[in-house]
């Protein structure tokens, strides 16, 4: 079988999976993952934190972005026209509008950008991932050329449910693997 088509089946497979969780789920497992991440060296000792917001069943994000407005620089991705995320420093969740992929993001007159000068970690979702650290998105390719950009610069981690940990996941030439994987149930360092 072709890589897309097993890229496409694994999208399939972990939409449905995600489709069956509750909200009580999401908040739980969400809350888990939130707190091994907090643990996480990488995560104590960095000032900037570029991290996602999450939407529909993903790991929630929103109240460790909320946590740590005023304890560190947070620094969400806003997607431009032609595909490439920018890391936006975000002033507060009520700077947040629906992109468009339905994405919130941080409006269009926040201007101050991510470098990664100083300790930084990058925080990234994943439709799947596998042990190698590479990381399955939504199939526009967006982080994987943002990241490119940061690349051993800050540690790249991934958020995910356990279940979106596959034992293989067909890799491109072009992909970047995240540095570690933290679920509800473990962190797993790939690099």
């Amino acid at each position: 079988m072709e890589k897309n088509q097993i890229k496409k089946e694994i999208r399939k497979e972990i939409r449905d999976k995600l489709s069956h969780l509750t909200s009580k789920e999401v908040k739980e497992k969400s809350q888990h993952i939130m707190e091994k991440l907090c643990s996480l060296e990488d995560f104590c000792s960095a000032g900037k934190v570029f991290i996602y917001v999450s939407v529909g069943r993903e790991p929630d994000t929103r109240f460790l972005i909320q946590d740590y407005l005023d304890k560190k620089e947070i620094y969400v991705p806003r997607c431009k026209d032609d595909d490439t995320l920018e890391a936006v420093r975000l002033e507060g969740l009520e700077y947040l509008q629906k992109g468009r992929y339905g994405i919130p993001e941080p409006v269009e007159s926040l201007r101050e950008f991510f470098h990664p000068e100083g300790p930084s970690i990058i925080i990234v979702p994943g439709t799947a991932f596998d042990a190698r650290g590479f990381r399955l998105g939504r199939g526009k390719g967006c982080y994987d050329r943002c990241l490119n950009h940061y690349l051993k610069k800050s540690p790249v981690w991934g958020l995910c449910y356990d279940f979106q940990i596959l034992s293989h996941i067909p890799d491109e030439s072009w992909d970047i693997k995240v540095d570690g994987i933290i679920t509800e149930k473990r962190i797993l360092r790939t690099a």
